[in-house]
């Protein structure tokens, strides 16, 4: 599996290595999944993307035996996302664990599933761990430091929300 992955990783071009400043990322590839302008999440999509989770479904034919109780924060899964209808199962970080249930982000995309239960966990693979995440965790900044002050209210999410959908955004790595 780490060579089939390994080959994949090679079809994401620069989106398939850690992110570097001194790389051109010149295609428009990245889409706003959700958040604020403090911290919100970027998404990169390629049909390199489509192709591993592809391959993520057929590693998990087999029911789940993960058991949550041996579950760490911050530990890596695989976990089936109730949203898209289809019942695809994602790359994920665990966020909490709480009694019974799970909630993670899903590192590809940025979204945050709560309250998932042992049937919907995969034990993860290692050779995934070729490709990074495609979600990037992103904030504006302000010049000479300035911080970004107060919650933006109900219209001005919406106007933020409206801003970072359009299809204009691109990534250059700062640091």
């Amino acid at each position: 599996r780490k060579h089939e992955m390994e080959k994949l990783q090679e079809a994401f071009g620069p989106w398939g290595l850690p992110l570097n400043p001194n790389t051109v990322y010149s295609e428009s590839r990245v889409y706003f999944q959700e958040g604020e302008p403090k911290a919100f999440w970027l998404s990169i999509d390629t049909q390199a993307k489509v192709k591993m989770e592809e391959k993520i479904q057929t590693m998990v034919e087999e029911p789940s035996k993960v058991q949550i109780q041996s579950l760490v924060v911050g530990g890596l899964i695989l976990a089936r996302y109730s949203g898209d209808g289809d019942g695809n199962v994602y790359r994920a970080r665990i966020v909490k664990v709480v009694d019974n249930t799970v909630t993670v982000r899903y590192i590809d995309y940025g979204n945050a599933e709560e309250g998932l239960l042992q049937s919907s966990l995969y034990t993860w693979d290692p050779a995934l761990e070729v490709i990074p995440a495609q979600a990037l965790l992103c904030c504006f900044s302000l010049p000479h430091g300035a911080n970004i002050s107060g919650a933006l209210d109900d219209h001005e999410m919406q106007e933020f929300r409206e801003v970072m959908q359009g299809d204009h955004l691109r990534v250059v790595v700062k640091r």
